[in-house]
């Protein structure tokens, strides 16, 4: 997550500003991401306020609106806020993708959209800034459309009866006009295809069972994908020897009322889906030994909510590794999960036998017992502090001077990087 001196900011005098939300390091011309970025802060500090945008500036771009997607500041109530998002990530569609990047910027409120612009490295691929009226779109403009022509494509399709822009131009462009610009393909695919972002709330099960079935819609794929889980599980120490499920068909009537409800319904053991007029139900069992030694089954609801919650977890991160540049956004990634588990899930981003892909995680967590033994560098490690004058600030470590891994925890809680709370009872 890059930062510019005072880094990513939530909230301040002109609503929402986020800057750059990839793990990166500058390295003059040439971007080199990290594995993974863990972030801290006490609580009410903003750090889920970060992830919130971020989830929100993901709707934004793939639903190509924003209607009823724009928060201004409770706190500071300045007439006519903006919120201004700036996010840089790689490529993975280019040969040399590692020292390839784009840079998006968007900014809005509830009124319409200011300003838009899309850089390829450093060159412009598309800029507008409704406040001067200029534009650029001599990037992707070609002999049958040129750029005083896209420019009035853009004003009739995007801007509502008062001139106000209500669509990104790159999800309009992406969507409508496939042929103009590779360049406006490949950003948007990042926040379709490659861009996972997660509240809290959001890593259950129900959601794990989701993702399987829509990721891998192959039961064989499928099976193979729950066989890797269950393995994870065994090795991480939690009592599971394996993972199975149990499948059930029938067949409806055209009339049938069930047909009525929603497609897909999941709950903590297992869900149902339609096919048609077929009805799956599909049932998640987790194998222990009894006792004697003897298989027994339990259905997932049975579980542990710190297991099912790994479970979760494990299915994320087996989507995220196993396909090339994809970047993982959790909040609370350690709710429910055990310092040690927690430790060993974060190999599955630093080791590269585990992300061959190069993929990376983002997240939120207030368990320091990361922050022991050198695990993280100051790279990988951010903090976020708040006040009234400047909103939410997130500084990366590696941004103060001489910090010792060995020694980032002792130093946090000691207070030399902020983010702790003062608390006295």
């Amino acid at each position: 997550m890059q930062d510019e001196g005072g880094g990513l900011c939530d909230n301040d005098e002109n609503g929402v500003r986020l800057y750059s939300l990839e793990a990166c390091n500058n390295l003059g011309e040439k971007v080199r991401t990290s594995p993974l970025m863990a972030i801290y802060g006490r609580n009410a500090s903003g750090k889920s306020n970060i992830i919130m945008a971020l989830c929100q500036l993901q709707r934004i771009v793939t639903s190509g609106e924003i209607e009823d997607l724009y928060e201004p500041n409770k706190i500071q109530l300045a007439a006519n806020q903006r919120t201004e998002f700036s996010i840089v990530y790689t490529c993975p569609q280019k040969e040399q993708w590692t020292d390839y990047w784009y840079t998006y910027t968007l900014e809005y409120n509830a009124k319409g959209i200011y300003k838009e612009a899309l850089y390829s490295n450093k060159d412009i691929v598309f800029y507008i800034d409704n406040d001067s009226g200029e534009h650029n779109f001599s990037a992707i403009s070609n002999a049958d459309y040129d750029a005083d022509r896209i420019e009035r494509l853009r004003l009739t399709e995007c801007t509502d009866e008062f001139h106000n822009q209500k669509t990104p131009v790159l999800s309009w462009l992406a969507k409508k006009y496939t042929n103009l610009s590779r360049d406006v393909i490949e950003a948007y695919s990042f926040f379709t295809a490659h861009l996972y972002t997660r509240s809290s709330q959001n890593v259950n099960v129900q959601n794990a069972f989701s993702t399987l079935l829509q990721t891998w819609p192959d039961e064989e794929e499928q099976s193979r994908v729950i066989s890797e889980v269950s393995d994870y599980l065994s090795q991480l120490d939690t009592g599971i020897l394996g993972v199975e499920t149990k499948t059930m068909e029938k067949v409806l009537e055209p009339d049938n009322e069930l047909l009525s409800i929603a497609p897909t319904f999941w709950f903590r053991s297992g869900g149902i889906h339609r096919r048609g007029n077929t009805m799956i139900k599909k049932i998640f069992y987790a194998k222990h030994n009894d006792s004697d030694n003897q298989e027994v089954y339990f259905p997932f609801e049975e579980e542990s909510d710190g297991t099912l919650r790994l479970f979760a977890l494990l299915v994320l991160i087996h989507k995220t590794t196993k396909s090339e540049s994809n970047v993982l956004v959790i909040d609370e990634m350690d709710s429910s999960l055990h310092p040690l588990i927690l430790r060993q899930l974060m190999n599955f981003f630093i080791k590269t036998h585990h992300n061959e892909n190069r993929s990376q995680i983002i997240f939120t967590a207030h368990d320091t017992e990361l922050l022991e033994g050198g695990l993280l560098m100051p790279g990988e490690v951010a903090v976020v502090e708040k006040s009234f004058q400047t909103g939410s600030r997130l500084r990366k470590l590696s941004n103060y001077d001489a910090v010792e891994p060995d020694m980032i925890r002792r130093e946090y809680l000691d207070g030399q990087y902020a983010g702790i709370p003062h608390a006295h009872i």
